[in-house]
């Protein structure tokens, strides 16, 4: 699923660039003292050769090996290309801020690229303004693909997906999908805040997916979340059967055994009175904290995920958040990856 982020427009990018007169004087010496090219003058004889340019940041793309973003300024666009080995150092940035960046220019597919080296090869002069009062959510749709927004609303449901994580919100009017992927995911602070029940604040991007409305956080600056309270009816592993299908269940045991399957892992954990598959797929168990992640054999754990059930698999607990999985009488939550 490709969702580009935080799109800015013409006039989002006049204002952010009116504030670097502002904040000009504050900027290190360094940052000042380098004669930004104009993006419009960077072409393909460039290549090989170290440029800076002062620009809006106007939308932020993650990707495998780091993080994309969109530099516009009065002349063009061009790429920012951020790699994971270069983001040490690096300032936070957020759609709708001002950066001046210095890299090595790069073209792909005819596009121009700016690779930075290191992650003080950027500075922040100017940040974004601030966010417009959270929309309703009933009055957004798909026309409004590609605005920026801000939303309140309850987490009502959490799933997963290979590059991350989805959360249902509701604010009482409508639902959308609050997209994190996995780079803003681990940005995160206290993630085991982020479940059914919270409260959350979030301005991103709206996009559309399979007819769904979604909402694609570029930072996770961009999220304030007030915990609530998740309530999940315990059950003994043993008490489990078909006629569970889909419910959510919160069970708690011995990991007997931890074995490799195709995109995850998969745990045999047994109580008093039986025993159960856990399943966890990758994008969750590469996330689940220290002790589980390397050595799960014999951990006491405590476990929130829906039942699946069916004739060819027979019963399983499948987890959808990283956050969901944790040992038992312990305060160890997902590690700080």
């Amino acid at each position: 699923m490709q969702i580009e982020r935080g799109v800015v427009g013409v006039r989002g990018i006049a204002v952010a660039l009116a504030l670097w007169g502002s904040v000009a004087a504050a900027a290190p010496v360094w940052a000042t003292e380098r004669v930004p090219t104009p993006i419009v003058d960077i072409t393909k004889e460039y290549v090989g050769q170290v440029v800076t340019v002062r620009a809006a940041v106007t939308a932020e793309r993650p990707f495998k090996a780091g993080v994309r973003y969109i530099l516009k300024d009065d002349s063009g666009e061009i790429t920012l290309v951020l790699f994971e080995r270069a983001k040490h150092g690096a300032p936070e940035i957020r759609v709708g801020a001002v950066v001046e960046a210095a890299g090595k220019v790069d073209f792909y597919k005819e596009t121009a690229q700016l690779v930075p080296a290191r992650g003080v090869d950027l500075v922040v002069v100017a940040q974004p303004p601030p966010p417009e009062p959270p929309a309703p959510m009933h009055t957004l749709s798909q026309a409004d693909r590609g605005r920026r927004v801000t939303v309140t609303g309850v987490v009502v449901d959490a799933v997963h997906f290979s590059a991350g994580f989805k959360y249902i919100l509701d604010d009482g009017s409508g639902r959308m999908q609050l997209v994190l992927f996995k780079q803003v995911y681990d940005q995160m602070k206290a993630p085991e805040t982020l479940d059914v029940g919270a409260v959350v604040t979030a301005t991103g991007q709206i996009d559309v997916f399979a007819e769904d409305l979604q909402l694609a956080l570029g930072n996770a600056g961009d999220l304030v979340v007030v915990a609530g309270e998740r309530k999940v009816r315990e059950y003994e592993l043993g008490r489990l059967s078909g006629n569970d299908h889909n419910a959510f269940v919160r069970v708690s045991g011995t990991v007997d055994n931890v074995q490799a399957v195709r995109g995850g892992v998969e745990w045999i954990v047994k109580d008093a009175t039986g025993t159960q598959k856990v399943r966890m797929d990758a994008v969750v168990a590469d996330r689940l904290a220290a002790p589980l992640r390397e050595n799960a054999a014999g951990a006491q754990v405590i476990v929130i995920g829906r039942v699946r059930a069916s004739r060819a698999a027979g019963l399983r607990i499948d987890v959808a958040l990283p956050t969901d999985v944790r040992l038992k009488k312990s305060e160890v939550t997902v590690s700080k990856r």
